[in-house]
């Protein structure tokens, strides 16, 4: 009986160590996904003319003004400049 005994104070505490080992990986894993930054999106871009501002695109092209080539910009930059101009689009 005592060798009974040890064999299943043993199971028990193999038991409990696998699973601590389970749980303690499962941990891990969910504080990695939490803390690994997703991927950045997109960045979006517009295209206008630098000598004609309010040609605004959001494809490449020409300007039907000058035929100048369009510059890209990130939009956020140029949303950014338009909201500080406040509702003045021709300038």
């Amino acid at each position: 009986m005592d060798k009974n005994m040890n064999t299943t104070q043993r199971n028990i505490f193999l038991a409990v160590i696998a699973l601590l080992v389970v749980a303690v990986s499962a941990l891990g894993i969910m504080v990695y996904r939490l803390s690994s930054k997703e991927p950045a999106a997109e960045e979006k871009f517009i295209y206008q003319s630098a000598m004609h501002p309010w040609i605004v695109s959001d494809k490449p092209g020409k300007c039907p003004v000058c035929g100048m080539d369009l510059d890209k910009r990130p939009l956020k930059d140029y949303l950014a400049e338009k909201a500080s101009r406040g509702n003045d689009s021709a300038s």
